[in-house]
């Protein structure tokens, strides 16, 4: 359904961790992740000793309930997120970002722990994401969204390495310029011997 954190980096996708604004009495929920204009925007949350056995209860809980629910938001969550986090790396990423605190201390239980809770998962038809899914692969099959990455990773990464391209591309530019008049001189005849 979608690419993971460091796929989704490689098509320019950047994330970035909201929080509740208690002045402004705006209650964020951790359900609403949005994806803008090639930016995630998670709200943040924390990652300890008792976030599996808590999401595993809300799981249990929400999947067996006998409510009439048509979005089962736990569920959704935790499979959205097993969907995002693949590796230790991803993990790092988003850690990077802000988005979760890491109280755990190692990203690859991080990744484990979303893994395992989103495996067997009954994912109804409304999907509580759907809509933030098809943005992504709107936007990651735009080719320049991964040109633009590929120049990045690829070229820009490392001051030095930019600075060398920078460099080259200019000596280029200027041999080329010094190759167009030389051969303008020589094919094009002085207008003073006339």
């Amino acid at each position: 359904m979608m690419l993971c954190v460091m796929e989704l980096k490689d098509a320019s996708v950047k994330f970035e961790a909201i929080e509740d604004d208690y002045d402004d009495e705006l209650n964020l929920s951790m359900f609403n992740i949005q994806f803008e204009h090639g930016y995630f925007k998670i709200p943040k949350f924390n990652v300890d000793d008792k976030t599996e056995t808590f999401f595993r209860n809300l799981i249990s809980y929400k999947q067996h309930s006998l409510e009439d629910d048509k979005h089962k938001y736990f569920s959704d969550y935790t499979f959205f997120m097993d969907l995002l986090i693949s590796t230790k790396e991803d993990v790092n990423k988003l850690c990077h970002d802000e988005v979760p605190n890491n109280w755990l201390g190692d990203d690859k239980e991080v990744a484990l722990m979303f893994n395992i809770l989103g495996k067997g998962m009954f994912i109804s038809e409304q999907f509580y994401y759907a809509e933030q899914c098809s943005k992504v692969k709107a936007h990651c099959k735009r080719w320049s969204n991964r040109g633009v990455a590929s120049l990045k990773r690829d070229y820009f990464s490392n001051i030095w390495v930019t600075v060398a391209t920078i460099s080259v591309a200019f000596l280029l530019l200027l041999s080329m310029t010094h190759t167009v008049i030389a051969l303008v001189t020589i094919i094009i005849p002085p207008l003073s011997r006339h």
